[in-house]
């Protein structure tokens, strides 16, 4: 039934250093020489969604910006072996000095020879593309190794040319581009040979390190040894990829042209993967402690407990990592509260934790949905309590888990009597911590905590068959904020900002909007909730008044242990900066006597103080106002029974402008997704003014309205253009 009822704390960017990687920004000068060339005419474009809005970069990349082409998909980062599968049309490239020394053949002497050359290198490589995509990496490997000779011969075949007729080639019109053209394609499949040998070569090791007894995790440690060839070959993939882009198409047989324009198309997205890899290499050689120890901190949110940050921090585990292998060093059997027996000091809670509890403690400390904020509140909380410090901090919900399963199949617990599945791995988990641990030795934490070697020992001896699976399951569980890191070493902690893995809230400017809720004494509900979303936006000249309104259902089932209990929560909204709230409506007011007073004792926060601002609460409607990490937000309660709905409302005006373009104004709008969180339905409709129409729709009389939706799956952007 309806439920009726009336100081910028963003992450610091820094220049990221390519330790043990080949440099491949001095490829720079020479690509965007190049770049003119590449570049075709734009075509006036519309409309556009790109699924994925990752923190902005830090100021130096490790790659050179690739040439923009209109026709290029705009699409998230994903796995090289996903993305770059049609060996066969890559191949292709390489029939071209076939054809084009063939055109000229009767200038060629030698043209019999380099044919021959060049077709059996494409053969072979054709066939070791199809291995790697096979996972039968060693063949892969040799035929790799094949190809790189077969391309050096056919290069010997055209160094070895006569001089004048190369020479003649080389300054005709009609012949010079063809000859060069062919020349690069030698070179670009002799490069990709190389590199795909060294790849492939890799991987045989990873999926066949030995294992010795009591050895853990000895695939990190095959990693670090291979490391320096990996990014090596990212290079030379990199120099082939230049080659590539500098044929002209028009050099080629006309059946061949679309194809060959498609893959210089899909070269900005390989330039872009290339760029993540070489950012990568070093940070896993970090994480993994290659030149010293690192001590990083696990804790384990449980999404069913929703907070900003992710989920109740429940459990939590110290790792250290030491050139390739692991030791937990600290694993409390009662998770965070054994810490907080240690905390030196009482301290007032944020407003609205004071509600479950009378001081801030470790498992509330994860209180911020900018993530790498929570992250270093919890390290601090951490640190006081025992006394020493750590590099880092990794956070992970249950769907990291629930994902590792799906791709590797059922874990045994043994000890435990259970075989975890991706389908009752929550609830197993659940039952175990919460009802089926030893009251005796009270170590309620012991099966999350014996968990933890058996999901990373997974990881580290993952099947051929199985390696695609997880690495695509680790890498979706980035984008969606349910794996996050935090370092203390600036010059990685870039490294994650520009992998997208530190769960920040995006700092793009334009239109904004955070949807972000705090489970606050409503039992493991969270998962129950069905959300959905909309938001209204009307344009007026260079501003926006936007109506949001979240509707909620409470699907838990009644007298369900975990469900079937009332949830209450605190729904907050981040909004552009200078933002004003017009109304509140449809929320549950809380009596003063839900919150609990701090003790005598406590103590203000600073950090508290210095990212909240002044809070101000609004009397008549309950909501408090905050700013936070150069937002507004607005927050205020909701509670709810099994089988209830409730609808509630924020109308405000947005602090965003439109965007003056000499193309065209533009409304630009930011959805962030909050860690942890279950996707989001979201439907947008935009009102313009009668000064402005939509360029993305026809001529009607519906002309100033647009509607569109999406599922908020992650940080994603939108924007509309509008003619005058």
């Amino acid at each position: 039934m309806e439920h009726a009822k009336g100081a910028d704390n963003r992450a610091q960017h820094h220049d990221v250093p390519l330790t043990n990687v080949v440099d491949l920004r001095r490829l720079a000068g020479e690509r965007n020489a190049r770049a003119a060339r590449s570049r075709r005419t734009q075509r006036a474009w519309l409309w556009f969604r790109r699924r994925s809005a990752p923190a902005p970069r830090p100021r130096q990349s490790p790659l050179p910006p690739p040439p923009k082409r209109p026709s290029a998909p705009s699409l998230p980062p994903r796995l090289v072996l996903k993305r770059i599968s049609p060996f066969a049309a890559l191949a292709a490239l390489f029939l071209v000095p076939v054809l084009v020394f063939g055109g000229i053949r009767p200038l060629l002497a030698w043209e019999d020879e380099l044919v021959r050359s060049s077709s059996a290198a494409l053969s072979t490589f054709t066939e070791a593309g199809g291995a790697l995509q096979e996972y039968r990496f060693a063949d892969a490997a040799d035929r790799f190794a094949q190809a790189e000779a077969q391309f050096a011969e056919a290069q010997h075949v055209f160094d070895g040319s006569q001089g004048a007729v190369k020479t003649l080639l080389n300054v005709s019109p009609f012949t010079r581009g063809k000859v060069q053209d062919g020349q690069r394609l030698l070179t670009a499949g002799h490069q990709l040979s190389s590199a795909g040998e060294t790849f492939a070569r890799t991987l045989v090791a990873l999926l066949e390190t030995p294992t010795q007894p009591g050895e853990r995790f000895p695939i990190a440690k095959t990693f670090l040894s291979r490391s320096a060839d990996v990014a090596a070959s990212l290079h030379l993939v990199a120099q082939a990829l230049l080659e590539l882009d500098d044929v002209n198409p028009h050099h080629l047989p006309r059946k061949y042209r679309a194809a060959f324009s498609a893959l210089q198309d899909n070269l900005a997205m390989v330039h872009a993967q290339l760029g993540r890899s070489a950012v990568m290499i070093p940070l896993l050689e970090h994480l993994f402690g290659s030149d010293r120890p690192r001590e990083l901190l696990f804790v384990f949110e449980n999404d069913t407990e929703l907070r900003p940050g992710g989920g109740f921090l429940g459990s939590l585990a110290l790792v250290r990592f030491d050139q390739g292998g692991f030791k937990i060093l600290d694993a409390p059997g009662r998770g965070p509260f054994a810490v907080n027996d240690y905390f030196p000091k009482h301290l007032v809670p944020p407003q609205p934790v004071s509600t479950v509890a009378p001081i801030w403690t470790l498992h509330d400390a994860n209180w911020f949905a900018h993530f790498p904020t929570s992250a270093e509140k919890v390290t601090w909380f951490y640190e006081q309590a025992r006394g020493f410090a750590i590099d880092g901090l990794v956070a992970l919900t249950p769907r990291v888990v629930e994902r590792v399963l799906a791709a590797t199949g059922p874990l045994p617990m043994p000890a435990y009597g259970v075989v975890l599945t991706e389908e009752n791995f929550v609830r197993t988990t659940q039952d175990q911590v919460e009802l089926a641990y030893d009251i005796h030795t009270n170590q309620p934490k012991q099966f999350v905590i014996d968990l933890i070697p058996a999901v990373l020992e997974r990881l580290g001896s993952v099947e051929p068959d199985d390696l695609v699976a997880v690495l695509s399951a680790l890498e979706e569980s980035f984008r969606t904020k349910d794996l996050m890191l935090w370092l203390r070493d600036d010059a990685q902690r870039s490294s994650l900002h520009t992998l997208g893995w530190t769960g920040a809230l995006p700092s793009d400017d334009g239109d904004f909007l955070a949807v972000v809720e705090a489970n606050l004494g409503g039992g493991k509900t969270s998962r129950a909730l069905e959300r959905s979303a909309t938001l209204d936006v009307k344009i007026v000249d260079e501003t926006m008044e936007n109506t949001l309104q979240l509707t909620i259902r409470h699907a838990g089932t009644p007298g369900d242990r975990w469900t079937g209990v009332r949830y209450r929560g605190y729904v907050k909204i981040y909004l552009p900066a200078g933002s004003v709230l017009l109304e509140s409506r449809g929320f549950d007011r809380l009596p003063s006597t839900a919150l609990f007073p701090p003790p005598d004792d406590a103590e203000l926060d600073a950090d508290l103080l210095q990212i909240e601002k002044q809070p101000v609460l609004d009397e008549l409607s309950g909501t408090r106002k905050t700013e936070e990490f150069g937002r507004v937000a607005f927050g205020n309660w909701i509670e709810l029974q099994p089988g209830e709905v409730q609808t509630v409302t924020f109308r405000y005006r947005s602090g965003a402008r439109i965007d003056r373009q000499s193309s065209g104004d533009q409304y630009r709008l930011t959805i962030a997704k909050q860690p942890g969180a279950a996707p989001l339905p979201f439907e947008v409709q935009a009102w313009s003014g009668q000064d402005l129409r939509f360029a993305t729709v026809p001529v009607t009389s519906q002309e100033r309205v647009v509607s569109f939706s999406s599922v908020v799956d992650s940080d994603q952007r939108f924007a509309l253009l509008f003619k005058r």
